[in-house]
């Protein structure tokens, strides 16, 4: 049995491609060795990821869509609308 030997990075572990730089350009040496080390270290990485804390931050107040509160109209000619109110038309002027 044979192992496979690679190029990878020795910060996240991505597979590379010969004479290519970490494509998450995270500037650590590229290193070639066997498939089983570069695999070990994209789970370190992936730990190292997870373990970080996640910073939440509040939307922008300019993001939020305004509530409105008057009914929505419909843009249909009054003939082509439904009934509203469910057992007559005189919701919609018939």
């Amino acid at each position: 049995m044979t192992t496979m030997t690679v190029r990878f990075c020795t910060c996240c572990g991505s597979l590379l491609k010969p004479s290519a730089d970490c494509w998450k350009k995270c500037g650590a040496p590229i290193t070639t060795g066997p498939m089983g080390d570069a695999i070990a270290q994209q789970g370190l990485f992936i730990a190292a990821e997870a373990a970080k804390p996640v910073v939440k931050t509040e939307p922008s107040p300019y993001a939020r869509r305004p509530v409105t509160t008057a009914p929505v109209r419909s843009a249909r000619p009054m003939w082509h609308r439904r009934c509203t109110c469910g057992h007559c038309m005189t919701c919609i002027g018939e």
